[in-house]
């Protein structure tokens, strides 16, 4: 074999192996994290933002788009720098937003090699006109002696949703005697919905029922609702143990 030859075979090898090797080193998926959006399409009538989390690389030249399933582009923004830990990238609807499901995807590039080229992490999302439940949880309820409490009976209330306008509140006896009701304007956050009691509390069994209006929805949806059930003692004996906290393994 000649030292051409022998060259010759050289360069080839590094051609053939050197794209393979690159390849290996590359981030082949956009590692990011999307933050849920309203599912609610009243919500978003002109600019749609999107907050979105590094999972660890710097990103450059972020781009979020929105298509609908027939592939028609609706929405699309842009990070004006490279994407460190959490950043909002608001897209400016090219039409008007509906109800139905779309593709959400974000674009950038996470590798230091611009040769790996861009990448993307998609996301369904999909959007409706009305809340079909009250989106509420009844954290630390109320319970223990009924002679505890006098006037006002405080339950406090957590959204899961954007916030929460419009709120009643009225507490009943199992029997369907009302109780008494508490109003609050808006609640965006843990708070409590204060009950002005009609007459003081007796050991037994009560329902606390939450109406509301949801933020973000059309004005045509209705108020939706959300109960607990309460018990109350005479102090003979001990409060039952507080209800578990979702998502939490009980201690042993």
């Amino acid at each position: 074999m000649t030292l051409r030859h022998a060259l010759g075979g050289a360069v080839l090898a590094v051609v053939l192996v050197f794209p393979a090797s690159a390849s290996a080193g590359c981030i082949t998926t956009l590692p990011v994290k999307v933050a849920d959006l309203s599912p609610f399409a009243t919500s978003y009538p002109t600019k749609v933002p999107v907050k979105i989390t590094t999972k660890g690389p710097v990103i450059r030249f972020v781009r979020v788009e929105m298509y609908s399933f027939a592939g028609k582009k609706v929405a699309q923004g842009r990070l004006s720098g490279p994407l460190r830990g959490t950043k909002t990238v608001v897209m400016k609807l090219l039409v008007g937003l509906k109800n139905g499901g779309y593709s959400l995807i974000v674009k950038g590039e996470p590798n230091a090699n611009r040769s790996c080229g861009p990448k993307e992490h998609k996301k369904i999302v999909t959007f409706g006109d009305c809340a079909d439940t009250l989106p509420v949880t009844f954290p630390e309820p109320p319970g223990g002696k009924a002679a505890d409490y006098g006037d006002y009976l405080s339950v406090k209330v957590h959204p899961t949703g954007k916030g929460l306008h419009g709120l009643v509140g009225r507490l009943f006896s199992f029997a369907g005697e009302d109780l008494g009701e508490g109003r609050r304007d808006t609640l965006t956050a843990d708070d409590f919905v204060n009950v002005k009691l009609t007459r003081r509390l007796t050991p037994g069994g009560y329902t606390f029922i939450l109406k509301a209006f949801v933020d973000g929805q059309s004005e045509r949806c209705p108020t939706k609702d959300a109960s607990i059930e309460l018990t109350f003692n005479d102090g003979s004996e001990p409060p039952p143990p507080p209800p578990p906290v979702p998502g939490m393994a009980s201690a042993r």
